[in-house]
């Protein structure tokens, strides 16, 4: 299964970009977070270079039958030697199952954030890196209170690959939403599914077709149709999630590892990630990722991926696509360290 994957992400990724070596060009090599696995390495944009994420898109499909479209347009800048800022607006139109139900478009945020080396790469000591963010609530589909995280990163190359450990711990808010806009969340009336949250925190109606083995019959009233249907995510001994929280804590840790092919000017990643929204959920979500980058010039970096989110509240399939613009705005030829 892993090798045809790998097989049609590297056919669609030549298609676009013919195999060819680009010499001196290495922004393939870099793993920014989302592009295209969650994980991400230690290495922060170069000093005086602008990196923009040329609206990448992540499409996904819950099991039971919801859809989410999301598009996070970013910039990021190298202020200082070893230091990025950015600037990320996150995109989403959620589409519930059922042809007639209708689908809700909005920002679901702006989120800002730092990222700082701290050590550079070395025979004995990985490269190390801190990094902050902020998820501001702007935006019609945006939580109702601003949420942070604080993320620690590593990475370490070996003969055989890079590898790469991330872990993070913050808060997270959930979404007060109107019905009309069909979305939900702890503590409204009527269904009483827990809320879906993938990266930033908006909740969506899974619909009464979540469980097709345990949905009640259609004339059942539709909160029942809920609950009945949310029964296959947890359990009676471990509660599958609180509605009566609105925030809290959250922490996630990922693991990953990358191969350079650099005549080829391509990069191959895999990688999974555990999460977990201490006092929201019951369970733990766990998510299986891989990705290929492609140097298309000297400045265009694409990449493709695709994940699975095998275990947890709604499993689900997501691809995602995306290309990274790099632009030096320091002085011609200038060389600054990460």
């Amino acid at each position: 299964m892993t090798s045809r994957l790998l097989c049609a992400l590297a056919a669609a990724t030549m298609a676009v970009a013919p195999p060819r070596a680009l010499a001196a060009q290495t922004e393939y090599y870099d793993l920014d977070a989302g592009r295209p696995t969650r994980v991400e390495d230690a290495s922060p944009t170069e000093r005086s270079e602008l990196e923009i994420q040329l609206a990448p898109i992540r499409l996904e499909w819950v099991d039971g039958g919801m859809q989410r479209w999301r598009t996070e347009p970013k910039l990021s800048y190298g202020v200082l030697p070893f230091t990025e800022i950015e600037l990320r607006l996150p995109l989403l139109m959620v589409q519930p199952p059922g042809a007639a139900a209708a689908r809700s478009i909005g920002l679901s945020g702006v989120s800002l954030g730092a990222l700082h080396a701290l050590a550079t790469e070395t025979r004995a000591v990985p490269a190390l890196a801190l990094a902050v963010d902020v998820l501001l609530p702007v935006g019609g589909l945006a939580p109702s209170r601003t949420s942070y995280l604080a993320r620690a990163l590593a990475t370490k190359t070996t003969t055989a690959a890079r590898f790469h450990a991330n872990v993070a711990l913050g808060t997270y808010a959930v979404r007060v939403a109107q019905p009309s806009r069909g979305l939900t969340c702890p503590g409204d009336a009527g269904c009483e599914m827990p809320p879906v949250i993938v990266d930033t925190p908006c909740n969506v109606v899974l619909g009464d077709g979540f469980s097709p083995a345990s949905a009640q019959p259609p004339g059942a009233p539709r909160a029942a149709r809920c609950m009945q249907s949310g029964s296959a995510i947890g359990s009676a001994a471990v509660p599958r999630y609180d509605p009566t929280r609105t925030h809290g804590a959250r922490w996630s840790a990922g693991l990953a590892a990358d191969r350079a092919f650099p005549l080829a000017s391509t990069l191959v990643a895999a990688a999974v990630t555990a999460e977990r929204f201490v006092g929201l959920y019951g369970v733990t979500d766990w998510t299986a990722e891989l990705g290929m980058r492609r140097q298309a010039s000297p400045r265009l970096v694409l990449d493709l991926g695709v994940a699975r989110h095998f275990a947890g509240v709604a499993p689900s399939t997501s691809i995602t696509a995306g290309a990274t613009l790099a632009l030096s705005l320091g002085r011609a030829g200038e060389a600054e360290g990460r």
